[in-house]
């Protein structure tokens, strides 16, 4: 886990300030859309946003990315599918 931790910090960290910030996650959505095509609107990057930043800081702490890979490899032991919804 922690290398892919380190691979994920490497990969959107630009800064190399040891987190991800809002301006690196609006990067990562700007390329997804140019990438597929498709238009993420604010609300769900918000949404997004909320979900792996729990206390609201305005960055992804590695600690933080380490809870969401527990969090998804948890779900993916139970069976969990992901859903996402057209907007």
């Amino acid at each position: 886990m922690d290398k892919a931790i380190d691979e994920v910090l490497d990969m959107f960290d630009t800064n190399k300030d040891g987190m991800i910030d809002r301006s690196e996650l609006n990067a990562i959505f700007e390329a997804a859309e140019k990438q597929h095509n498709i238009k993420i609107p604010k609300a769900r990057r918000e949404e997004f946003i909320r979900a792996i930043d729990p206390n609201g800081d305005g960055v992804v702490t590695r600690d933080e990315l380490v809870q969401l890979y527990k969090a998804v490899q948890a779900a993916e032991d139970d069976g969990d599918e992901y859903e996402y919804e057209d907007e």
